[in-house]
């Protein structure tokens, strides 16, 4: 991860199948992603570029 944000990327996501949790990395600087989120089953998000589209944890896992 801190190569993406070293090299500015705006949003990456890490899918963990053995926690079944998505990480969610914003807002890069020099350092490393400034927000992390995980989210559960049971939740969804959205991408800070299209923010009217959600997404269900339990259609990435699978």
């Amino acid at each position: 991860m801190p190569l993406y944000a070293r090299f500015r990327v705006p949003e990456v996501w890490l899918v963990d199948v053995a926690s079944e949790t998505v990480d969610v990395y914003r807002e890069p600087a020099r350092e490393g992603y400034q927000s992390v989120k995980a989210f559960g089953g049971g939740s969804s998000f959205s991408c800070e570029s299209l923010p009217k589209l959600q997404f269900k944890v339990e259609a990435i896992l699978g």
